[in-house]
């Protein structure tokens, strides 16, 4: 792994293969995992859909990330949300 990538270990160890992505459901688990962990800070959960009003704004009004399953863009970018909630 990358030494920049290291605040991303705990999720990207958890992966059971390097060419498998985690599933929305996996992602929503670790975020609900990262929740009970710190509470304070609750974070977005990870959804299939097509935001109406544009992918920030979707996020900020429904605290719900845009997230297409089986892409690698959208698992880093879900892995970098678990990171840094806010």
């Amino acid at each position: 792994m990358h030494p920049a990538h290291h605040v991303l270990a705990p999720w990207i160890e958890q992966i059971s293969a390097p060419w498998r992505m985690p599933s929305l459901t996996q992602l929503n688990a670790w975020q609900q995992a990262r929740r009970n962990a710190a509470a304070s800070v609750p974070g977005p959960n990870f959804a299939e859909i097509e935001p109406a009003e544009g992918y920030e704004p979707h996020i900020l009004a429904h605290e719900q990330v845009p997230t297409r399953p089986d892409n690698w863009h959208d698992a880093f970018n879900a892995l970098c949300w678990l990171a840094w909630p806010r």
